[in-house]
């Protein structure tokens, strides 16, 4: 990802990219948002081995960032 342009991305998803280097922040300001990310597949095209493996790798990959050691830490020194 180093090199590749610039994103716009929760810190949850990239904060241990950001915290090993691998992404730089720019500007230290941050934009809270309200409303949460919606993954929205019609039921009949989870019968798609292609749209459930997607949709399990996405569920799976959430569920690691959250439970990065990273924000655990992050979370630990902010409470």
């Amino acid at each position: 990802i180093s090199g590749l342009g610039v994103a716009l991305a929760q810190g949850v998803f990239c904060a241990e990219a950001v915290e090993d280097g691998r992404l730089v922040r720019p500007v230290a300001q941050a934009l809270e948002l309200r409303q949460p990310y919606c993954l929205s597949i019609p039921q009949r095209s989870l019968r798609r081995d292609v749209v459930a493996a997607f949709r399990q790798w996405l569920i799976q990959e959430c569920l690691r960032s959250v439970r990065s050691p990273v924000l655990i830490a992050k979370q630990n020194a902010n409470s």
